[in-house]
C-alpha cells in the first residue's frame, strides 16, 4: 500500500465516529456492483469495523462520565 493510501487510512480514523461511518459507507456504495472486491470480502470489512464499534461502546460504556 502506498505512504498516501496509510496517509489517508489515518485521517479517516481520526473522523469522529460518525463521519468515519458515513465515509466507510460512501467508499462501499462507490464500489462497482461488479467491482474488483468480492462479496464475501466487503462481508468481512463490514464485520471488523462493526466488531471495533462493538469494542469501543464497551469501553465508553465501562468508563464514568
Amino acid at each position: 500500500m502506498s505512504a498516501a493510501a496509510h496517509q489517508l487510512l489515518n485521517a479517516i480514523e481520526m473522523l469522529p465516529d460518525a463521519e468515519r461511518e458515513a465515509v466507510l459507507v460512501e467508499l462501499l456504495r462507490r464500489n462497482p456492483a461488479g467491482g474488483d472486491v468480492p462479496g464475501d470480502t466487503l462481508v468481512e470489512m463490514a464485520d471488523e469495523v462493526f466488531q471495533q464499534y462493538d469494542a469501543e461502546e464497551e469501553a465508553h460504556a465501562g468508563s464514568p462520565g
